[in-house]
This record gives C-alpha cells, structure tokens and sequence, in this order.
C-alpha cells in the first residue's frame, strides 16, 4: 500500500510537470500568435509611410514647381514694366 501512494506520488508529480510544460507550449503558441500580428501590422504602417513618403516628396516637388512658376511670371512682368519704362 506505502508503495502504490509512493507510485501515485510520483505520477501526479509527473502529471503536475507535463501540465505545466502544456501551458508554456500554450502561452507560445499565444505569443507566436500575436508577434505574427505586430508583424504584418508593422508591414503595413512600413507601406503606409513609404505612400506617405511618396506622396509628401510629390507635394513638395509641386509647391516647388509652383513657386518657380511664380518667380518666372514676377520676373517677367518686371521686365515688361522695366521694358515699358524705358520705352516711354
């Protein structure tokens, strides 16, 4: 009888072990579960700022095409007054 509680002794302290050796595998599989997550939604926010990126380079080239457009045309109407000026 001393050696069967002994023998139930050991098992469920087996039982106790595995069961414990379960729930780490389960608490990774959560951890895998949600660092493939943070992954593809780091992928994303990286495809997001790269269009972010695209398009604030865009903008800028815009504004500075605008603003070159702008100086020519200012340019041009001061020669046309210099030009008038020294024609009258």
């Amino acid at each position: 009888m001393g050696r069967d509680i002994e023998l139930l002794k050991v098992v469920m302290h087996r039982l106790a072990k595995i069961e414990s050796q379960l729930i780490t595998k389960n608490d990774m599989d959560t951890i895998h579960e949600q660092l493939d997550e943070q992954l593809s939604n780091l992928q994303l926010i990286e495809h997001r700022v790269q269009e972010l990126s695209h398009v604030s380079e865009r903008q800028y080239k815009e504004h500075v095409n605008s603003d070159e457009a702008l100086v020519r045309m200012l340019v041009k109407i001061y020669q046309d007054e210099q030009q008038t000026q020294v024609g009258s």
